[in-house]
């Protein structure tokens, strides 16, 4: 009986694994996950600016906003953005050297699949071999 018992609690605790909760968490949804700066000269700089709207069923919270390179500054909303409505996040990189860019941002916010990856691409020229 006991075995029975075991065999019937163990099926239901596998078979709860597979049903999906929903989630009353914040949900970040972006305009784009890629942006492309295009060509950049050394010594300049590239703004963009990434608009989100909250799609959750709470408050979305940014926490932070990470960039993978020291040569790229970020500005979000410090502030809770409500259900359904919309911020950005101004991303400026700054060219130092000839390169092909290629960067991630990371967005760490109260949602559930947080850190949401945003990828800024583009090509730095120099100043010198853009001018004939």
């Amino acid at each position: 009986m006991r075995i029975l018992i075991l065999i019937i609690f163990i099926t239901f605790v596998f078979s709860c694994n597979g049903v999906k909760k929903r989630s009353n968490s914040a949900k970040i949804e972006f305009e784009h996950l890629a942006y492309d700066l295009q060509t950049i000269r050394t010594k300049d700089s590239a703004t963009c600016l990434i608009k989100f709207l909250n799609k959750g069923m709470n408050t979305l919270n940014i926490n932070k906003v990470s960039p993978s390179c020291s040569c790229v500054r970020v500005d979000w909303p410090h502030v809770p953005i409500a259900k359904n409505d919309s911020g950005e996040i101004k991303v400026v990189y700054y060219s130092e050297h000839p390169s092909v860019l290629s960067e991630v941002i990371y967005v760490y916010y109260n949602g559930s699949d947080s850190p949401i990856l945003i990828s800024i691409s583009g090509i730095v020229e120099d100043v010198k071999s853009s001018e004939f």
